[in-house]
Formats: C-alpha cells, structure tokens, sequence
C-alpha cells in the first residue's frame, strides 16, 4: 500500500508543499527582522538632525543714501554661512532663493545656489542680496532704528532636497532656514547673523 502512494505522487506533493510552507514563513521572518533593524536604525543611528549654522560676520557694502525726492537707500549685504551636517548621510539641495525682510516687508531676495552636504561634513555658503528701494527708507522705525545704532533684518528659506542613507537609499527632505541679521550703523555696518535650521522629511 504505501509503494502504490509514492507511486500516484501523493506523499511527494504533501512533502513539496510542507517545504514551500517552510520557505515562506522563513522568508516573511526574515523581510519582517529586515524591516525591523531598518526601522530602528533609521530611527536610532540615521536619524535626522537638525543641520548646524555658522555665520561669519561681515559688512553691508556699497551703501547710499538719497533723500531727495523721496527717501531711499541702496547697499550689498554679503553673508558667508558655514553649513555643517551632523547626519552620516549626505543632504543635497536644490537651488533657491531667501526672502530678506525688515519689520515684515520683503526689501530683498538672496540667491541660495544648489549644492552638496556631505554626511559629518560642512560647506561655506557665500551669497549676497542687493538691498535697493524707498521701502526701507521710508519705513517710519527706520529712522528710529538708525538712531539707535543698529538696524535688524530677517532672511528666511526653504531648501527642498534630498537625504542619501545607505549610499543608496534617498529620502526626500526640505531644510527649512531662517536668520536675524542685524547691521551696526555706528561700527562701520558691521554685520553679525545668528541661524537656524532643521530638517523635515
């Protein structure tokens, strides 16, 4: 009787579909192990950090005032940004530019080219905005402000990019940017930033 079984193939298909079963949970336990060591991985050892901003000081250059007809002034604010990336994997980011503000009101845009963080490194950013116009001048606490010596302004941008894991593995992710920038009339436009920066997948 049990020859005529191993004949008609029966006991060689049960055996065949043990062994799939055996194949498929072992390779689910595997993939779930897998996906559980990325998880806490990407959660623990790749985790995102906030990237680390540096500014160095400088002056506002090539600075004009004209008050006839109307109140105006003209001058180039030069910012050299030191980026440092605290992540293992690499941030690399698009071109874009930042808005720089005085008491709410875009006076300027400040080109921010593309380019490459690498991962536990840093860069210097250099960029510059043309600050031109009446609004400035115009602006009733501009005065005020000259009077008491300094001048504040404020630069914000967003930086859509991309995050490299793994050498392989890339991860959407926009740096979100913001600096306070404050211009000492009375210490030769001397100019001193402070920055901050954080990342958002």
């Amino acid at each position: 009787m049990q020859k005529i079984r191993d004949d008609d193939g029966t006991g060689g298909k049960a055996s065949s579909r043990k062994s799939l079963k055996i194949c498929c949970c072992v390779l689910l336990l595997t993939i779930v192990v897998l996906v559980i060591v990325f998880v806490s991985l990407f959660f623990t050892v790749f985790k995102p950090k906030n990237p680390i901003l540096t500014p160095y000081p400088t002056k506002l250059q090539n600075v004009h005032f004209r008050f006839d007809p109307n109140p105006s002034i003209s001058a180039t604010l030069n910012l050299i940004i030191n980026v440092k990336n605290p992540n293992r994997g690499d941030f690399e980011y698009q071109g874009a530019t930042a808005s720089l503000d005085y008491r709410g009101i875009s006076v300027a845009g400040i080109p921010v080219e593309h380019d490459t963080v690498p991962g536990r490194g840093e860069i210097n950013v250099t960029t510059y905005a043309n600050v031109t116009g009446d609004k400035i001048a115009g602006n009733p606490s501009f005065m005020e402000d000259m009077a008491a010596g300094s001048v504040m302004f404020t630069s914000s941008a967003a930086l859509p990019g991309k995050v490299k894991v793994l050498r392989t593995l890339k991860i959407h992710a926009t740096v979100f940017m913001t600096c306070d920038v404050c211009v000492f009339i009375n210490q030769s436009y001397y100019v001193q930033s402070t920055c901050n920066a954080r990342i958002k997948l």
